[in-house]
């Protein structure tokens, strides 16, 4: 029963196509009986004819007798075959020609339907990932302000706690964008601005704003533009620092120079790294690797950013371990 209820789609789409063609089929082998039967009254026809010619004396013009023998003319008989053959034919060919059209519209409507359950899998999968990501700031900073409220504290454990506080907070603010910047893509209303900004002074700033800045190593020089909205470069960077972060076992090197009239970003961690074949994945929403958290929008956001800035985004394994994210932006 489980079976069943999980392949009904297919199932039922590929009984319809089967009865439909089985129909079309016993046409087919219905109209070549008939056919056979006419071709047959045909061939009697014929011979009652020769017979009464005999018997009568007289002639047709399309027979022939000779040395005693009579027959249809032969071109005639030719024609008939060569009509016979074009109706089988044009038969022959309507009927693939229509289980082309049922078997495409089938699997147009299998290939929805999958896209369906797929569209459902990746919302239920949303849905639990965005719940958790969301809980966990919330809960830490609930947790943060009521030991704040409820007990006397040293300056340093304040500040720790309020440090945790903030960081919880920006981690929520992150989700929370990177939601409603997915959206905006999705919806197509987003419009790319005519803009362009110091990436390595985004960077940098971006940079000293992190608790983490201790571990994030930046090679830069010191300035240099690319033609993307300022707002769009820290999200870039929130996205691509903070899963560097997430994998890493030590400093996350950040990148930025100009390499063949492009400008190259690289986010370079020590962690597991990237199976080969998930390379190319973890760019899809609502993709994620099975030990990875998050929502899986993260670097498919990042694509998308770098796309709108006529750029490319890429993932390989680092060298001797680790993964590596390569952004080309073309200069601002």
């Amino acid at each position: 029963m489980l079976f069943l209820k999980k392949n009904a789609p297919r199932i039922l789409v590929g009984g319809m196509f089967l009865l439909l063609a089985a129909q079309l089929i016993w046409w087919l082998t219905f109209f070549r009986l008939k056919q056979k039967r006419f071709e047959q009254l045909e061939d009697a026809l014929d011979e009652q004819r020769i017979a009464l010619m005999r018997a009568s004396r007289g002639s047709f013009p399309d027979i022939v007798c000779n040395d005693g023998k009579c027959a249809v003319r032969p071109e005639i008989l030719a024609e008939r075959a060569r009509r016979h053959a074009r109706e089988m034919w044009m038969l022959l060919s309507e009927t693939m020609f229509v289980l082309s059209v049922i078997g495409y519209g089938s699997w147009l409507v299998f290939r929805s339907v999958q896209k369906e359950k797929q569209l459902a899998r990746e919302r239920i999968t949303f849905l639990n990932s965005i719940a958790h990501e969301l809980k966990t700031p919330i809960a830490g900073t609930q947790l943060a302000l009521q030991t704040l409220q409820k007990r006397s504290l040293s300056p340093k454990q304040r500040s720790d706690l309020l440090n945790a506080g903030i960081e919880n907070i920006r981690r929520l603010s992150s989700q929370v964008e990177n939601v409603l910047l997915s959206g905006e893509m999705e919806n197509a209303s987003f419009e790319m601005l005519s803009q362009s900004c110091d990436c390595v002074l985004v960077l940098h700033t971006y940079v000293a704003r992190l608790p983490e800045k201790d571990s994030i190593h930046v090679e830069s020089p010191h300035s240099l533009k690319v033609s993307l909205p300022q707002h769009l470069l820290e999200r870039l960077y929130d996205i691509l620092i903070q899963n560097a972060l997430v994998h890493a076992r030590g400093a996350v090197t950040v990148s930025v120079r100009s390499e063949l009239s492009e400008v190259k970003i690289t986010v370079a961690d020590n962690g597991p790294g990237i199976p080969e074949s998930e390379l190319e994945n973890i760019f899809k929403p609502f993709y994620r690797l099975s030990e990875a958290r998050g929502t899986g929008l993260g670097l498919y956001l990042a694509r998308q950013i770098v796309t709108i800035g006529h750029g490319t985004l890429t993932a390989r394994n680092n060298i001797p371990r680790g993964a590596l994210l390569e952004v080309r932006l073309p200069p601002g």
